[in-house]
Order: C-alpha cells, then structure tokens, then sequence
C-alpha cells in the first residue's frame, strides 16, 4: 500500500496482444474505481523455447524476466500472475513464494498452484459447446478432428472431449478420425495435405484452436471445396482473426474483458474478508458464425477493423525506423546527450533507470550482478525532466511516484538488459491507453536495450583502450610518464608552443644511495625510495609539468617558463627530509638535483644537449653531497 492506496502487481508478456490488452485496461478500471492502482511488471515476449517434447515447461535464464525482481513486496497488497502467458513455470513459483513470505496473495490466471487464487477459463465446457453444436443443432456424425500437439495438456484435454461426445451420440471412433495441426499452421497445412488425398474428405472438421480452422478453410478453399456448403468447419479460442476469415469461424471466445472482471472480484473478497476463494472458473462465450452455415452477426464495422490494422502495421514501420535511428545515434555520445536524442525522437510517456554501475566506465557491461538492479539508480531519461541524471534510492520506485499514482493509469515496467545482463528498468506511464502505445513499449524497450548497451560497449572499450595506452605511456611504479610516454608529450608540447618565446627547462633527479638501500634492506625498500622522490618532484614542480621515470632511479621534469632553480631544489629536499622525520623505515631518501634551460629549443637534438647539461649539473651535486657528508645517513636508524 502507498500513501492508503493498494497496490496490484500484475507479471504479463506480450502486453501489446490484445487479449493481454484488455485484461490490463479492463482491470484498472475496476481497480481505480476502488482506490487501488495496478503496477504490470512486463517482458516483451514469452519464457519458453518452443519444444515439443515438454511444451513449455522449462527454467531457461532469460534477464529480462529480472524486472519480477522490481516488485516490491513491502508495498504491493496482492500479486496476479498470467502463468500461460509466461510459459515459465519456475519464475511463477518464484514470484508466488516471495509473495507467501510476505503473506500477499497470488492470483494465478490460467494456472494451478497450491495456496492460490487459481482462475482458469472453462475450456472444457466451451470446446464442448462448440462440438455439440455441431453433433446435436446440426445433427452431423461425419466429423474430423484436428488437434494440437502431442503431450500438451490443452490439446490432450480437448481431445479427449472430442472422444467423450462421440461416445455420447453412439458415434464409433477410430485414429483415422485425428490429425495433428499441433496448433500452428505449417503442422496443419501437411495434415490437411494428407486429409485431401482421402477418398472422401469429412462433413465437418473440428479443430482445437482458431488458427488450425483458418488454416483448414483456407486448404480446402484452395482445392475447390466450399465452407460451409461442403465441409463444415469449427474452432476455439475466438481470437480478432476469425472475424476476417472468409467465412467467419464458428468459435467459442475466452473473453479476457470478463477474466479481468473475475479476478477483481476475488481480489474485492480477499481484501474485505481475507479470504481466498482458491478455484474459479471463467466461461467462454459460443459465436456460431458463418463457417457452420448459421450466419451470426457479429456487429463488426470491418472497415473500421481493417483501418486500425493498416494504421497499426504502417506506425509500426515509421515507430521501428525512428528508435532505431535514434539507438544508433545514441550509442557514440554520452549519457545526457543520448537522453536528449531519445526525447527528440520518441514521444512516449516514460522514464527510464539504469543501475548506477552503468555509468562507471571500468565495469565490463558483460559482467552482470547477482542482485540484478542496483539500490541506488541512475535517471537517464524522465519525461517530466525534473529529477533527469539524479541518483535515486530503488525504493522510490520512480521518480514523482505519488503523481504518477493520481492519473490512475497502470504503470508498466520492463528490464532492460544487454547480452543477458540487466542494465535498470523503463517505466512507461501511457495516458494515451490505445494499443498502438502498448506495442511501442515493447520497441522501446528493444531501441534502449541496443542504445544503452552500446553507450556502455563504447565507453568500456575507451576505458580499455586508455589502459594499455597508460601501460605505454606511464611508468607503473611511480604513476610518472615513462621515457616513451615522456617523449610523445613534450614532442605535442613543443609543436604548440613552437612560435613563442619561452623558457624550457629541464630537471634531473638522481637518487643518493639507490644501491645501498636496495644491498641493505632489499629491493622493495629501493622501489619505495623511488617512489619516495618521484612524488616529491611532481610536488616541487610546476603544474604543468611533465615529470618521468627516465631509468631505474633517474627521474626528469620539463616544462616552460621562469623558474628559479634554487628554489625548486630546495623544495624537493625539504619534502624527502619531512618524509624521512615521520617514516619509520630504517633508511633516509635522498636525491641530487640538476636543472637546465634554455630559450632556443627545436626537438630531441637540443633534448638531448639539455639532458647532458642537466645530467652534468646533477653529477656536479651529488659529487658536493658527498664531498659534504650527506651519505652520513646511509645507516641504520636506531629510535
């Protein structure tokens, strides 16, 4: 519940399909009539892989079945879940058992589970109304079945009633009285190959789905046979199809507009009595249209039909080529950009999270998170633009929630994921409710998986690319350039500043007693000393300096302009003698400073001639520290 509203989760496929459709908008309605909103947590197509052997029953990983993991258990007061729709049973067990968890109820559509509200449609009464019609109103005993696959438990069940009502009329049965469509229209076009090379073909053809019965008229059309006056043919299911099919298909419909109806009255009485009502049942509606001879109208303006169709299939061309543009566009800039092409281009209410690791350049997009959705989540794209390219706590849900809440629309949210890793989610907040906004959703959601997947491929890609240049370019000891490194920079440095008149200078830091240190307390303790000197000759230095490991202990500056050498070398020594009062270590670092310049340079010849100065002044030093006493403190250090 949120802010004394209760929250209907619904898990659905394919929201577009218009059965799907309707359920959803038939159910807010009734929701919304009675204080409660409904949240559909959505995935663009089914779980299951087509296989014949187990229908669908799998428990393949798919990551955009993440967005399940959105539901929010601390607020939702009850779960729908549309198990046929699916097709995966282990994902529904596993949004049912977090719900059990938290006490919430499970509303199971087209399905059994224990501890549920199962609600099914009573296809065993509508396959019987339409075969009965066609044994008794009809009188006909010559009939063919066809059915859907083997082993799958729709198709098994209604054949089984097909054989039940046989029997009932003192109808004999045999196998040559079945073919097998297995509810698609290749498997039914080979059966209906083979049904018209009989001798006699049947009076009517019963099949066990709309699409098999299209299929069957269209076959038989194609070899001179007229439907009805030759063969009768029948079908189930009612999908828009059988209402553009010449003839009209006699069918029994499985009306999602009174499913939604039904489960929000189990809903009503669980939440007044706190009780579930755990089987119910839905029945389908009997059409006899034309395609048994009985010629119902069925109140259809087709042009109108027909209209929508067209429009929705020429949308859908222009909609695919404008996201797809905008996603190839989307993948070379970064982030603000790409949201700012995305709204230029799709006009769709939306916004859109990503996980804040997405936005870090140094994670491989390919490696995913066991959590699948960070807690803290990045706004790539608002329409309402007020909180775009905030951080957000997931628990906000969205963005403006309680606003969102008042429109009393669903809102619908889908994973995004890129090579099956989750990236965030989108949420789409559709005033406009028509079915050509459902289907955008669903390329919405492809367009941004390829967008922002490819944003973060790129920006990975430069990450790795910067890596191995920063292997050739830097020392890793240090973090200083190394000499190739050194050399590309100041060439670059040298070529902008070729026309001025400024000073060059070049520095040459020399560690004292390197060998003695590495001798005495390992080699270890000698990286330490170099690292030692080289961090206090960045710090000395200006800037813009560019500083290098040009050996094993021979350390380099260069830069330009007026600089007082004295002070730059006293500033190195003061850094080691601070770092050698606080360190524990049983040595001191020390180092010998020699600096060049000059206001004449053009390239590595007149490098090379500074470097021997330097290298001359630096030896010049060192040679006085000795001279000096300085290695005095090459010993052990007692304290």
């Amino acid at each position: 519940m949120i802010n004394d509203v209760k929250i209907v989760a619904l898990c659905a496929s394919r929201i577009h399909d218009l059965q799907n459709y309707d359920f959803i908008n038939s159910l807010n309605e009734y929701l919304c009539n009675h204080n409660c909103r409904l949240f559909v947590y959505a995935i663009c197509t089914e779980l299951r892989m087509y296989d014949e052997a187990t229908y669908w029953y799998n428990d393949i990983k798919r990551n955009d079945a993440a967005v399940f993991d959105l539901i929010d258990f601390d607020v939702v007061d009850a779960v729908i879940i549309m198990d046929e729709k699916l097709k995966c049973r282990p994902v529904s067990q596993r949004i049912i058992d977090k719900a059990n968890e938290k006490n919430i109820p499970s509303v199971i559509i087209e399905g059994e589970y224990e501890n549920c509200i199962n609600v099914n449609f009573d296809h065993e009464s509508g396959m019987k109304t339409v075969i009965e019609h066609i044994l008794s109103d009809h009188g006909i005993t010559d009939v063919h079945y066809m059915s859907g696959a083997r082993g799958n438990p729709f198709a098994e069940t209604r054949l089984e009633i097909f054989k039940e009502l046989l029997h009932n009329h003192n109808i004999p049965y045999d196998d040559s009285m079945v073919s097998y469509g297995d509810f698609w229209v290749d498997p039914t076009v080979a059966a209906m190959e083979k049904l018209l090379k009989r001798d006699k073909l049947p009076r009517a053809i019963i099949c066990a789905n709309d699409v098999m019965a299209i299929t069957v008229c269209t076959m038989l059309q194609k070899s001179g046979y007229r439907v009805p006056e030759d063969v009768i043919v029948t079908g189930y299911d009612g999908i828009d199809e059988v209402y553009l099919s010449n003839p009209k298909i006699t069918t029994s419909s499985c009306s999602y507009k009174k499913m939604a109806e039904t489960v929000f009255e189990l809903l009503m009485h669980y939440f007044s009595t706190g009780e579930k009502i755990e089987n119910s049942i839905v029945s389908p509606d009997f059409f006899n249209f034309d395609s048994c001879g009985c010629r119902y109208n069925s109140e259809i303006d087709m042009n109108t039909y027909f209209s929508n169709i067209n429009n929705r299939f020429y949308r859908y061309q222009d909609e695919m080529c404008i996201m797809m543009n905008a996603s190839n566009k989307m993948q070379i800039v970064s982030f603000e950009e790409a949201s700012k092409i995305w709204k230029n281009a799709v006009r769709i209410d939306m916004c859109c999270l990503i996980n804040n690791s997405c936005i870090d350049d140094t994670v491989d997009p390919a490696q995913g998170d066991s959590s699948n959705f960070d807690d803290k989540m990045f706004v790539f794209c608002d329409y309402d633009q007020s909180t775009e390219f905030q951080i957000i706590s997931r628990k906000c849900i969205v963005p403006e929630l309680d606003e969102k809440l008042k429109l009393k629309i669903p809102l619908i949210f889908f994973a995004l994921d890129y090579i099956n890793t989750p990236m965030g989610y989108v949420c789409f907040c559709l005033s406009n409710s028509r079915v050509t906004e459902y289907q955008k959703t669903t390329w919405s959601v492809m367009a941004l998986n390829n967008a922002i997947g490819g944003i973060r491929d790129i920006r990975y890609q430069r990450h790795l690319n910067q890596q191995v240049e920063d292997m050739y370019k830097y020392d890793s000891l240090t973090g200083l350039y190394n000499r190739h490194g050194f050399f590309k920079v100041i060439s670059r440095m040298a070529e902008e500043k070729c026309n001025s008149d400024c000073t060059v200078n070049l520095i040459l830091l020399d560690l004292d007693g390197l060998k003695y240190i590495n001798d005495t307390f390992g080699h270890k303790e000698g990286d330490n000393a170099i690292k030692i000197s080289a961090h206090a000759l960045k710090q000395a230095c200006p800037g813009d300096a560019v500083c290098s490991r040009f050996g094993g202990d021979e350390l380099v500056a260069w830069f330009f302009g007026e600089y007082d050498a004295d002070s730059i070398k006293q500033n190195i020594y003061k850094l080691l003698e601070a770092y050698n009062l606080e360190s524990d270590k049983k040595y001191t670092v020390a180092a010998s400073f020699g600096m060049v310049s000059s206001e004449d340079y053009n390239g590595i010849d007149d490098f090379n001639k500074l470097f021997s100065e330097a290298d001359k002044v630096m030896y010049e030093e060192k040679t006085r520290r000795q001279r000096e006493g300085i290695y005095k403190h090459f010993r052990i250090r007692r304290k």
